[in-house]
């Protein structure tokens, strides 16, 4: 029998009301926009509904900070409700580690189409239309040996009603699409709703589907790119399908250029708005932060460590964009110096120091060291992909099962700046390797 057809919006990590970090120096008008983005995303999502003609909005963790006591976010949260009941849409609220049951029971009495669905404590709920189940709502909730406690799930043909999963967002935010693949395999829902905190996240196993929207609204820099919610579809034939759905007023993005010795001030423009023009879904965005890096040396470089520079540049790059006058666009920037590269005398060793040169060297510079670090540097601009790599070994070693604490570690690697761990890493190279005491040989 085929599934009832139906659609419903997916939202994580609204955060209503709360204080994106990173912010930085903006202008008056632009800080308004930033201040009042998850508040104008929300707002957003709720219209989006109306839209799609949507038969439920599922927020899954994460729609308001409790830590913030917030009367405006609760003023938004119930003024969106009551429109959507007014549409005869309803509200599934899953509680997450920054809005926990406690908070939301705090609120008081919601309106009629809210229900909030515990998935510690609350057993799998119907969702009607017109008096017929056209979907269940259930708690995905795993034992200490990562296995289900409802039982493994087969790969048979999807039953009707649809089966909407829904796991724990404490344990979801730092979820991986592995880990998304493995709980498909466990779990016998049809759509396993994840409120993954960093990013947009999708699996799928056979016809099931997992799927995290990422955060309603880019919170620090770290949150680049387009950011809203899913909209997520079951036709006739039982087929699922999501669509992302931009609803964020603020988007926040970053770039890397290098700069020559002999590049020209015309040519980093053209690069920079070049990168700028290639952006996508901008229309409808009031607010985009970018973050530059220039990374190089030369008098372009140097001269760009003045106000006045950087000012210069930014107001020649607004001259030809594709930004409306409606945009605006908030710039950073940060100038970036490559590390000295060590001397490397031989193929076989990076330095060597006679016992003659050695005397002579701890004469003027005591406890003179020599390198031995063979192929250090050079593996180091081979790949940054350090900690992927410290991993990938492991698993290779005992496995995902023998060891669930990996995929916790998968996830913090994720969120790792690889380039960042490289650099810190020549630079205690160089004091490391390039000087070992001879004497102590």
């Amino acid at each position: 029998m085929p599934l009832q057809p139906l659609r419903f919006i997916h939202v994580a990590n609204a955060l209503i009301d709360h204080q994106l970090r990173d912010l930085g120096a903006l202008s008056k008008e632009a800080r308004s926009i930033a201040l009042n983005a998850t508040v104008a995303s929300f707002e957003r999502i709720v219209e989006a509904c109306l839209n799609h003609n949507v038969d439920f909005l599922l927020l899954t963790g994460g729609t308001f900070d409790e830590r913030d006591h917030s009367l405006k976010a609760r003023i938004t949260l119930i003024d969106g409700f009551d429109t959507l009941d007014e549409a005869g849409i309803q509200v599934f609220v899953v509680p997450g580690p920054h809005d926990p049951a406690s908070a939301w029971r705090a609120l008081g009495e919601l309106p009629a189409n809210v229900t909030v669905f515990d998935p510690t404590e609350d057993e799998l709920t119907a969702i009607m239309r017109d008096d017929t189940v056209i979907a269940t709502l259930e708690s995905c909730a795993q034992s200490g040996n990562g296995q289900s406690t409802q039982g493994a799930s087969t790969h048979g043909t999807r039953v009707t009603p649809l089966r909407v999963g829904v796991i724990a967002p404490s344990v979801s935010t730092s979820a991986t699409r592995h880990t998304v693949e493995n709980w498909l395999n466990i779990f016998g829902v049809d759509y396993l709703a994840v409120g993954a905190e960093y990013g947009r996240l999708s699996a799928n196993r056979g016809s099931k589907v997992g799927h995290g929207p990422g955060p309603a609204v880019p919170q620090s820099k770290r949150n680049v790119g387009p950011h809203g919610c899913s909209l997520v579809t079951v036709d006739e034939q039982g087929r699922l399908g999501h669509e992302f759905l931009c609803t964020s007023t603020i988007r926040r993005e970053r770039c890397e250029l290098q700069l020559r010795q002999d590049t020209s001030w015309d040519e980093l423009i053209r690069d920079m708005r070049d990168w700028l023009n290639g952006l996508d879904q901008l229309e409808s965005r009031p607010l985009l932060i970018v973050d530059w890096t220039l990374k190089g040396l030369g008098t372009l470089h140097d001269s760009l460590g003045e106000r006045e520079s950087q000012q210069e540049l930014f107001e020649l790059l607004a001259a030809d964009t594709i930004f409306s006058s409606s945009q605006l666009v908030a710039h950073r920037l940060e100038l970036a110096t490559p590390l000295p590269e060590p001397e490397i005398n031989t193929e076989e060793t990076l330095l060597e120091t006679s016992s003659s040169n050695r005397r002579e060297t701890e004469a003027t510079r005591p406890a003179a060291r020599s390198l031995v670090g063979k192929g250090f540097f050079m593996r180091l601009d081979e790949s940054h992909a350090i900690v992927k790599t410290v991993l990938e070994q492991n698993q290779k070693k005992v496995g995902t099962r023998e060891a669930p604490w990996l995929e916790k570690l998968e996830a913090l690697a994720t969120r790792v700046d690889e380039e960042s761990i490289a650099a810190k890493a020549k630079k205690l190279g160089v004091n490391w390797f390039v000087r070992i005491d001879p004497a102590n040989d």
